[in-house]
């Protein structure tokens, strides 16, 4: 798998509760639709080549989890991470 993370993958992920897609040389950023998933538990997103913000995930109510390191993301993180 390789390319951008498309926006599709998390506009119907209401029952979903872990999305794991390291290791895949996914480019791009990480969709702000992700934010729909008010069931995630946890994503695993490390060793890509995502670029820009981190999307407000501090406000999906159960996520638990998050590893987006090695990719090349910008900005502050969230305070309430």
């Amino acid at each position: 798998f390789a390319g951008e993370i498309p926006d599709s993958l998390f506009k119907l992920c209401y029952k979903t509760k872990f999305v794991s897609l390291s290791h895949n040389n996914l480019s791009g950023s990480i969709p702000e639709s992700i934010t729909n998933c008010n069931n995630l538990i946890g994503f695993d997103l490390s060793y890509n080549g995502i670029t820009g913000l981190l999307p407000r995930i501090c406000d999906i109510p159960v996520l638990e989890f998050v590893s987006v390191r090695r990719n090349v993301l910008s900005g502050d993180v969230f305070e309430e991470i």
